[in-house]
């Protein structure tokens, strides 16, 4: 579920979920605080929107004595990639033992605030004892390349921008991206298909590549807005299966999988 920084920060881990001499997960407000920290000393700004509030999104998820123990939070920089996407950072964060603290670089289409993972695994820290001692030099050395990875992106998109595309590939990109990479669920691909031939802005009605990213990340919001960690790893894998298929050549680093530290 979509949830707001202030509770997001209020949550607390459960008794189950306490530090032993080998386990210390953080809580997610230790989480954003350490990555806040990192930004700053790397000169990284929160993008804000119009009336001036930070444009940062969180979503959570967790069942049981595991409720909200995950969580996905996006934070849009003023970083551009080119005239219509700007970098974000992604947080994902849990202190059930469902995943490393991993922090990503990802891309966010201005037109239609569609959003996609691509560096997938930056840095990756299994939740261990040291790990509050450890995690200021990882994340300012990851986040430290966020120009690397803008310029990467840069590149990604100008090649998909200038890739045209025929029906029946993309009907057979879109059938694999589901049954063979795990980048949409089978039930997903007819809503692919038609945000592909009719798209919900007009300026993805070229026939390119582009456009059919981004019919993926359109309807990718749904299951951004339900479970952030799933869609992140839906979405790296989007981005390295469009790496793969329309720019191997330039030898980006898109990854299929957010791989576990």
């Amino acid at each position: 579920m979509r949830a707001t920084e202030t509770f997001v920060r209020s949550i607390q881990k459960t008794e189950k979920f306490q530090p032993t001499r080998s386990f210390h997960p953080l809580t997610h407000a230790e989480a954003l605080d350490a990555v806040a920290d990192a930004m700053r000393q790397q000169n990284l700004f929160i993008d804000n929107s119009e009336e001036g509030n930070a444009r940062k999104s969180f979503v959570l998820s967790g069942t049981n004595d595991r409720e909200n123990a995950q969580m996905a939070a996006t934070l849009p920089l003023t970083n551009p990639i080119d005239s219509e996407s700007g970098m974000k950072v992604v947080i994902l964060n849990s202190w059930d033992k469902t995943r490393s603290l991993k922090v990503g670089f990802g891309a966010e289409v201005f037109v239609c605030c569609n959003g996609s993972i691509f560096a997938s695994e930056v840095i990756g820290r299994k939740h261990t004892t040291n790990i509050l001692v450890d995690l200021p030099f990882m994340l300012n050395k990851a986040l430290g390349k966020v120009e690397e990875y803008a310029a990467h992106q840069r590149n990604f998109f100008e090649r998909l921008r200038n890739v045209n595309l025929t029906d029946w590939r993309v009907n057979d990109l879109i059938v694999r991206s589901a049954i063979d990479h795990g980048c949409i669920t089978e039930g997903e691909i007819a809503f692919v298909a038609k945000q592909w031939r009719d798209p919900a802005h007009v300026e993805f009605k070229p026939r390119t590549a582009w456009s059919l990213h981004n019919a993926f990340t359109e309807v990718g919001k749904r299951c951004q807005n339900r479970n952030g960690n799933v869609y992140a790893e839906r979405s790296a894998r989007l981005s390295g299966l469009f790496a793969d298929e329309f720019a191997k050549d330039l030898q980006l680093p898109a990854t299929r999988e957010l791989v576990a530290a």
